[in-house]
């Protein structure tokens, strides 16, 4: 084990992350401390946690729910485990301890924990949507006990709330009927778990058809303004 002091990580250790973890296809990586209250309720190990997003496949949005779908997107599932198994083990061969966090298991909500690190912000689709991909990303987190991480200081993409609230393609193009307006709440849909077919057949339609992911992120934030 190398010997090094955990809690004050040495600078080249998360800039070789960083690098690793590029050459391995992570879109982007940010740093949050995981609220406390959420930490006891899990039960987690560690409460520092890096967050990482993948892009989500383009085949896996233009074919209609099936099982072809699914099994493209559990592809990318396992691929993207192993891409944070292997960065999991490089921050433990540098002496920290680590705790991977699953991204199609239920142990925190990782849009959330994205949002929190600055990533993006969650649309009215509940999903994350990011300034590079759009909501077009899978989320993964290694919690872990390094304790002085650079954490972002505010996130610059609350704007897409105030889009989201004028906008209703997510929730028109839901052919299951999962999302709905909440007429209370314009900025966020109504989402029924049991109606969304996403887990079961990959269904997409309100990634693909969201105009973050057809038109961009610039273009949008340019209009907005």
């Amino acid at each position: 084990m190398v010997s090094l002091d955990k809690n004050i990580p040495k600078k080249n250790v998360l800039m070789k992350f960083e690098e690793k973890a590029e050459k391995l296809g992570i879109n982007s990586i940010a740093y949050v401390k995981v609220p406390l209250k959420v930490a006891k309720e899990k039960d987690l190990k560690y409460d520092n946690a890096i967050v990482m997003t993948i892009k989500m496949w383009d085949e896996i949005i233009k074919e209609s729910p099936s099982e072809k779908a699914k099994k493209m997107n559990s592809r990318l599932y396992e691929k993207f485990k192993k891409i944070a198994i292997i960065l999991s083990n490089y921050l433990e061969k540098n002496g920290y301890k680590t705790s991977l966090v699953i991204p199609n298991e239920d142990l925190l909500n990782l849009a959330v924990l994205a949002q929190e690190a600055g990533l993006g912000y969650i649309g009215k689709n509940k999903l994350l949507i990011t300034p590079e991909l759009g909501p077009q990303v899978k989320i993964t987190a290694i919690l872990t006990d390094i304790e002085d991480f650079p954490l972002s200081c505010e996130n610059k993409h609350s704007w897409i709330s105030d889009y989201c609230k004028e906008c209703e393609e997510c929730v028109e193009n839901c052919k299951e009927g999962s999302l709905t307006i909440n007429e209370n709440d314009l900025q966020n849909a109504i989402f029924d778990s049991e109606k969304c077919i996403a887990s079961t057949l990959a269904c997409s339609y309100c990634i693909g058809k969201c105009p973050f992911c057809i038109e961009g992120y610039s273009k949008l934030k340019t209009k907005q303004e």
